[in-house]
């Protein structure tokens, strides 16, 4: 077997470990004072749609944006400027934090990831490596056991 790829990030607020090993994926969260530790194991093949969402740009910010040049144009400008310096505020938050969510359908359950930014490359290669395989058709070699 080659070496287990990990992807890092949390999830419900909990940390969370994607594990790629070959064709098994292993989800493990930790646990907290209120919630038990999750550990799930499936396969790539078992995955029925993966997606991965980079975003730095923030609907909240647009819908300011938008709205200060609406109140512009009724002449309010103290309004329209408050507008418009929330929006920048929001949009800088998110430059410096963009959205990174890697989102896997198990077909019984949806695994959403907010992927740390050392991850996204391996986020993006998981992606495209599952995109394969729904593209193909492939099925795994050998049923996968449990680690």
């Amino acid at each position: 077997m080659g070496a287990v790829e990990q992807v890092r990030g949390a999830a419900q607020g909990r940390l969370v470990t994607l594990d790629v090993d070959g064709d098994t994926l292993t989800w493990r969260m930790k646990a907290t004072s209120r919630a038990a530790a999750e550990n799930i194991v499936t396969t790539l093949h078992q995955v029925r749609d993966a997606k991965f969402e980079y975003s730095r740009v923030s609907v909240a910010m647009l819908f300011l944006l938008v709205a200060g040049a609406v109140v512009g144009l009724l002449r309010e400008w103290r309004v329209a400027v408050s507008l418009w310096g929330a929006a920048v505020a929001i949009g800088a938050q998110r430059a410096l934090r963009p959205r990174r969510l890697l989102v896997l359908d198990l077909g019984t359950r949806s695994l959403t990831l907010d992927v740390a930014a050392d991850s996204v490359g391996s986020a993006r290669a998981l992606v495209g490596r599952i995109a394969g395989i729904l593209k193909s058709g492939e099925t795994p070699a050998v049923p996968p056991t449990l680690p």
